[in-house]
């Protein structure tokens, strides 16, 4: 079997960061980040992931609306997480995003 990877790690926050490194630039958006319900940012690459979080959860709401952002609300065992992603061209997401997501946060 061929490895994707080439950076990895075992602690969750790191690996993470790195999942959300390389899917930012595969899914060529400007900012990736996921916070969990109450807005903390869990983990978050690329420009300004804690404000483009706080976008992502304010847009979940129905409290803005904002063509440049997108947003995906998943849960992991009892916790609430948001992605968020960014880019001025609109923001894009991928069904492989929220699964590593729920893979690495389990």
């Amino acid at each position: 079997m061929l490895e994707r990877r080439s950076a990895r790690s075992s602690h969750p926050f790191v690996a993470l960061n790195l999942f959300l490194e390389a899917a930012r630039e595969r899914l060529g958006v400007a900012t990736l980040a996921v916070c969990d319900e109450l807005g903390e940012l869990i983990a978050g690459v690329g420009d300004a992931p804690g404000f483009v979080a706080g976008l992502g959860l304010k847009l979940d709401s129905g409290e803005c609306v904002r063509a440049d952002i997108a947003t995906w609300r998943l849960a992991v065992g009892e916790r609430q997480y948001l992605i968020a992603s960014a880019a001025p061209s609109g923001g894009r997401l991928h069904l492989d995003l929220g699964d590593g997501v729920r893979r690495i946060l389990s």
